[in-house]
């Protein structure tokens, strides 16, 4: 079982909460029956982190490189 909890502050969105979720339920998975795995700080900051990564690939995204072969 995952399981995460958090006190929402503005810029929050549900869907941050269910991927930490997430990630808690497939360390449970990994570590065996019977366990209960809850997100912690790092997993929010994990999660923040790749949304503005993403956020910042969408605005930015690599530039196209062309080749040719002779």
């Amino acid at each position: 079982l995952g399981v995460a909890a958090t006190v929402p502050v503005a810029g929050d969105d549900p869907a941050s909460l269910v991927r930490c979720a997430d990630q808690a339920l497939y360390r449970a998975k990994h570590g065996g029956r019977d366990r209960v795995e809850c997100a912690g700080e790092a997993d929010f900051a994990a999660i923040g982190q790749a949304d503005v990564i993403a956020a910042e690939t969408v605005a930015r995204p690599p530039e196209a490189t062309l080749s040719s072969t002779p």
